[in-house]
């Protein structure tokens, strides 16, 4: 019983996501099939609409998410550990963070000092030399 109610409520979900990238799609791609038309010439005529209207790489790979860039950073053993009890504190709180997070956290905080307390709060970095540590 219950499996059969299970098969309904997935296709009506599957129906339902086909009804909304069906809506997503301009109107110039999507063709309805027209009687003595093999599916193969309509195929032929939708791969020609799309050429005619090329989507971007960007809107074709990110469609609805914002572009992100991975990168790696090297930073004092002090600074690492003061994300790990910024973290925690969060979660102390109830607030469920990641280190990237907490980083444009303060690249946020940063952007809006003014120069003054900014140029303050650099000259308050200890130096470090860039690049891996030694294997050890």
């Amino acid at each position: 019983m219950e499996s059969a109610t299970q098969k309904l409520a997935l296709s009506k979900s599957i129906q339902a996501e086909e009804k909304k990238v069906k809506a997503k799609r301009p109107a110039s791609i999507i063709k309805k099939s027209s009687p003595g038309k093999t599916k193969q010439s309509l195929s032929r005529q939708t791969l020609k609409v799309i050429k005619k209207n090329p989507v971007s790489k960007n809107e074709k790979n990110h469609v609805g998410r914002e572009l992100i860039v991975r990168d790696s950073f090297t930073m004092p053993v002090e600074d690492y550990k003061l994300l790990s009890e910024l973290k925690e504190k969060c979660f102390a709180k109830g607030i469920e963070i990641k280190k990237s997070e907490l980083l444009r956290a303060g690249l946020k905080s940063l952007a809006q000092m003014n120069l003054a307390t900014l140029k303050k709060q650099l000259s308050a970095l200890a130096e470090i030399k860039t690049g891996r540590p030694p294997k050890q």
